[in-house]
């Protein structure tokens, strides 16, 4: 192999290193999820999650846990703060037009990559109440 050839391949080797270590280091912030989900019954949603694998028995302790309520039937509620890395867990639960609450649906997890782009998870319908919910989490 010419010498050329040699130094040329060395410096792109130390440059790729380079640009290597430059992005294993940029600081990933906290991801905001978006979470749409299809109902089919009636009546408010809530998404909850949490780092918690069985969060729901932390609620039934009375325990708070971090998440959304889709008041208004957008089909989708925005959770932030999730931190890239880190395994969450999410569940829905459903109130009726006179306040009476569902148990809650199965509980989902979801891993937060630590990179941005284009991350979509899509789960199959859960059981909610005798109807179901479907649940995806795009993040943004």
């Amino acid at each position: 192999m010419e010498k050329g050839k040699k130094i040329f391949l060395f410096i792109m080797g130390v440059l790729l290193s380079l640009m290597g270590l430059l992005i294993w280091s940029i600081p990933v912030e906290a991801r905001t999820a978006k979470v749409t989900y299809a109902y089919s019954g009636q009546g408010a949603i809530a998404i909850l999650v949490s780092k918690t694998p069985n969060f729901v028995n932390a609620l039934k302790d009375g325990q708070t846990i971090n998440g959304a309520i889709d008041t208004k039937h957008l089909g989708y509620v925005d959770i932030g703060g999730l931190n890239p890395g880190e395994t969450y867990y999410f569940s829905a639960v459903a109130w009726d037009k006179e306040g009476h609450r569902s148990p809650f649906s199965a509980i989902l997890s979801s891993k937060i990559p630590a990179y941005k782009g284009f991350n979509v998870v899509a789960y199959p319908p859960l059981p909610l109440d005798g109807k179901s919910v479907t649940i995806t989490i795009k993040l943004k």
